[in-house]
């Protein structure tokens, strides 16, 4: 929710809409006094409202440090993020550079001896029909 009436702050500076300014910001302000830890993943929102329970009237001493911190952990969070999509479209690419690498391979092998790799198969072949046939006689 909190990214959501970010965009519609930015969208008002882009578009020259002052006057829904003084309206957004008390309700973006009020927002993030109650729910500061929207923008965590599922866990970690629990983790922080855990400290803001647990410390109780204590709470408002340390506010501003928490707050620091979930934002801190919130831009981490992205960081992540984007190098975990970076990292598995390296993935893909290096899987689909093997499969091409081996097709070539393959096909300069049989493509450059075609004679020589005939025969290899049809001496595989004989022998496998040697052997099992020697395997049927036992």
């Amino acid at each position: 929710m909190s990214v959501v009436l970010s965009d519609i702050r930015v969208n008002a500076f882009r578009k020259s809409k002052q006057d829904i300014l003084p309206i957004l910001e008390p309700i973006i302000s009020e927002y993030e006094e109650i729910n500061p830890f929207d923008k965590l993943q599922v866990g970690q929102k629990d983790y922080f409202e855990n400290i803001r329970i647990k410390t109780g009237d204590s709470y408002p001493d340390i506010v501003n440090d928490i707050n620091n911190l979930a934002d801190e952990l919130h831009e981490k969070n992205i960081l992540v993020d984007e190098y975990l999509g970076d990292s598995k479209m390296s993935f893909w690419i290096s899987i689909i550079a093997v499969v091409l690498s081996l097709i070539i391979g393959g096909y300069q092998i049989f493509s450059a001896r075609p004679n020589a790799m005939k025969k290899l198969f049809l001496d595989v072949i004989s022998d496998q029909g040697v052997t099992s046939s020697k395997s049927s006689n036992k």
